[in-house]
């Protein structure tokens, strides 16, 4: 008996570039390779593309902006916001995954798809600050060395033994 021949479907220019993306990111940040030097050949090789195209997505992608571009327009200043955005999304990466604007820490989710877990104030930071702000507090405590902070702010610290405050 012979085998059928299933014909491959070649993905169209949108579904290409939308896998790439995915690859890309996961090659920037899962991979730590954003902000290093020398990022658009990397990427270029890395993808195995032409260099017009390695500098087109970087571009859209709002990654690389062009060394003679005009810095005093809107699209210059929507650059560096995106800009900001993705250094933000790498730097706290680990946070960003683990909490919402309710918790600092979901531990997990419930049945039902409710999530429990440490919630902002538990940890010492006023629910009501904009979300990037909580993530910046709540990472400066995590880097705070022996010790956490309670909700006056004072550092206070515990051993082992002792059972976390939170």
């Amino acid at each position: 008996m012979k085998k059928k021949r299933t014909e491959k479907r070649t993905l169209s220019k949108e579904e290409r570039k939308a896998v790439r993306y995915e690859k890309a990111m996961h090659w920037l940040f899962e991979e730590g390779n954003y902000g290093k030097k020398h990022l658009l050949s990397r990427y270029r090789k890395r993808m195995n593309l032409p260099l017009e195209t390695a500098v087109s997505d970087l571009r859209e992608w709002g990654i690389l902006y062009p060394q003679d571009g005009d810095r005093s327009s809107k699209e210059y200043e929507r650059f560096l916001e995106r800009n900001q955005e993705i250094e933000f999304e790498y730097k706290y990466h680990g946070i960003i995954e683990t909490s919402n604007d309710m918790f600092a820490y979901i531990e997990d989710y419930t049945s039902g798809g409710a999530p429990f877990g440490v919630s902002w104030q538990q940890v010492g930071i006023d629910p009501s600050l904009p979300y990037e702000e909580k993530v910046r507090l709540y990472a400066e405590q995590l880097e705070t060395p022996a010790g956490h902070q309670n909700g006056d702010g004072e550092l206070y610290e515990y051993t082992d033994t002792d059972d976390p405050p939170f």
